[in-house]
């Protein structure tokens, strides 16, 4: 369930404080039936999100850079255009930090995400998705947002489960 990280004030350009914004987080956890490795090398193989990502909910897709620091340029079938930049990986941890770049989609100011993957047992592990983003007024286009982001939390997820149980 989305949840209201707090509300902040921002200093303008000039220098006041009377710019709002509204800040909030929305998780995704889901259970896998598979080693926290074959998760890991997915998520972690910044290209292969095209070959996941079901529905063809991605129509194009440019990286630019390798390992922390790759940006992954992709124009989803609705033709939003959305880069990611992968900003911290360590798989001992299983956690990796992402962030959406300029200029971001649907009036977003910032957009950060952290997944975290534990092993549970052999053959089984938990991937706990959160991703955080700041909006520029007092919050009222954040129901929307969390409804789509819930939903691509979702996809995404069925996506990864059906590829890594292929694979």
């Amino acid at each position: 369930m989305p949840y209201l990280v707090r509300r902040c004030q921002r200093l303008a350009p000039d220098g006041h404080n009377d710019d709002l914004s509204y800040r909030q987080s929305v998780s995704h956890s889901e259970l896998f039936d598979a080693d926290a490795s074959a998760v890991w090398r997915v998520l972690i193989d910044w290209a292969a999100i095209v070959d996941w990502m079901p529905h063809g909910i991605i129509s194009r897709l440019d990286i630019e850079g390798t390992g922390v620091g790759a940006v992954r340029h992709m124009v989803t079938r609705d033709g939003v255009r959305i880069a990611e930049r992968l900003d911290y990986a360590d798989e001992q941890r299983g956690r990796l930090d992402l962030s959406i770049l300029e200029p971001l989609p649907w009036d977003m100011l910032s957009y950060h995400a952290r997944a975290q993957l534990d092993e549970l047992g052999p053959g089984q592990c938990r991937l706990q998705w959160e991703g955080r983003f700041e909006l520029p007024d007092d919050g009222r286009a954040a129901e929307g947002l969390v409804t789509l982001l819930g939903k691509s939390y979702k996809l995404m997820f069925e996506g990864l489960r059906q590829y890594v149980s292929a694979n």
